[in-house]
């Protein structure tokens, strides 16, 4: 996989589509975007889906993430809350984080194009693209963004060698796995898998 694959819900018209993905294209290798239609979608979510593999994910924003939760850390530990914008800024203006703070400006940008603001989706195409392992960023404030995308992107080997070895033993996702992340900073992983006696088996692992 040598480029992201976008996807949008269906609030998101293919104009605004081409526009997110070109404003991406300044920070990211960006594939045509792809729509996610639902019936009924008035009553859902809207979302915007970044789905690429661990080394694409390294690549392009390994070393942006490793300086933006190196240097706020060091001030702050992971307390979000308590990160000023000033400080944020001046850590987004640093050389070494602007692929990273191109890319949260961008999304964030994307997101405020529906309202209900859209939430953003990043994730793994692992097992497979079409069952996809995936972190649900609901947070607006920047640093919030910044630091969930960080930490997961330095945690990419470890959920995708874990996803693999779920998959090898038959607990293949129905249709995806949900990533988050415990206060004590562990991985936690869930989804839902076909069982034997084609009853549905809900599946948990923790990574630390």
């Amino acid at each position: 996989m040598c480029e992201f694959e976008l996807v949008l819900s269906e609030a998101f018209k293919p104009r605004e589509g081409q526009a997110i993905a070109a404003q991406l294209r300044s920070s990211l290798p960006i594939d045509q975007p792809r729509y996610y239609m639902r019936k009924s979608a008035s009553d859902l979510p809207q979302f915007i889906e970044l789905i690429a593999s661990a080394d694409l994910w390294k690549t392009t924003l390994g070393v942006a993430c490793t300086a933006f939760i190196t240097a706020y850390v060091a001030r702050l530990g992971y307390r979000a809350a308590e990160a000023s914008a000033d400080f944020v800024a001046g850590l987004f203006k640093a050389e070494d984080v602007a692929p990273l703070a191109g890319t949260i400006m961008a999304l964030s940008d994307a997101r405020s194009q529906v309202i209900p603001k859209a939430t953003l989706r990043i994730g793994l195409d692992v097992p497979n693209r079409r069952t996809p392992t995936i972190l649900e960023i609901s947070a607006n404030d920047p640093a919030d963004v910044a630091l969930a995308i960080s930490k997961f992107i330095q945690n990419v080997d470890q959920i995708s060698e874990a996803m693999a070895r779920e998959a090898e033993a038959g607990r293949v996702p129905i249709t995806q796995a949900s990533v988050s992340f415990s206060p004590d900073q562990a991985i936690e992983l869930s989804w839902q898998y076909w069982l034997p006696d084609h009853n549905i088996g809900a599946h948990t692992i923790k990574i630390r």
